[in-house]
């Protein structure tokens, strides 16, 4: 009984090993498929998640230092007193540098939240770190509450 001989490879299927390493990544491919669609899609959806997140944290990051040492000044209500039906007093207290002068406007209100008064004064070089002012208002009627609306760095 006799073998029969095996039968001659063709010369397009056997790799040369010169040219075994012109690209594995390449080979890879060949090899195994590339990634099906969804797999790819899921991948950049993640990196595209991961640098929302990071540039939201950075983002979140910066306002909070800004806002932290933004202000060269710290203003509070510190209570009011309505006088008549047509004057009110605000009283504040302002912590700042001495050179820092300061533009606060003051609101009066009505039961209705309607402003009957208003008032715009400035608060020029201090004695101290932290003072207290008081300012008096004049209203078109009765006021219930007399308040710091805001205040500016001149």
């Amino acid at each position: 009984m006799t073998t029969p001989a095996p039968e001659p490879v063709a010369a397009s299927n056997v790799q040369d090993a010169t040219t075994a390493d012109d690209g594995a990544a390449h080979g890879l491919a060949d090899r195994y498929g590339t990634a099906p669609k969804t797999v790819q899609r899921r991948r950049n959806g993640r990196v595209a998640l991961w640098t929302l997140g990071i540039a939201g944290t950075i983002a979140a990051g910066w306002m909070g230092w800004s806002m932290a040492v933004g202000d060269d000044f710290a203003v509070q209500d510190y209570g009011f007193s309505i006088l008549s039906p047509e004057r009110a007093e605000a009283s504040i207290i302002v912590s700042k540098d001495a050179d820092i002068t300061l533009t606060c406007r003051f609101t009066a209100l009505n039961t209705g939240y309607a402003e009957v008064g208003s008032r715009e004064v400035q608060i020029g070089l201090g004695k101290s770190v932290q003072e207290k002012f008081t300012v008096e208002l004049k209203t078109s009627e009765e006021a219930t509450t007399a308040l710091l609306d805001n205040c500016r760095k001149n």
